[in-house]
């Protein structure tokens, strides 16, 4: 199955969105705010994974799995120093 890298990136980037609106704060009561952190944190996760897929799709490769760090090695080595760079 072949897979389109641009529908890759649109669906991190609206993991993405998701988790910066679980990462802001609202009020609940006085004095006391709420952050849904566990969500922001998965779906922060859930868009590095999809963003590394959608590079290593664009090389030609073939992305398995959900381990970032292996996700991450798969990478070429040009576009971890680019990543790297812009970190």
């Amino acid at each position: 199955m072949e897979y389109n890298p641009q529908m890759i990136i649109n669906t991190a980037n609206s993991f993405l969105l998701a988790a910066e609106r679980a990462y802001e704060q609202r009020q609940s009561g006085p004095g006391q705010f709420q952050m849904l952190l566990v969500p922001a944190v998965v779906s922060t996760a859930f868009a590095i994974e999809l963003y590394f897929k959608a590079i290593i799709t664009i090389e030609g490769g073939n992305a398995r799995g959900h381990a970032l760090f292996a996700l991450f090695q798969d990478i070429s080595e040009n576009s971890k120093a680019a990543l790297v760079a812009g970190v």
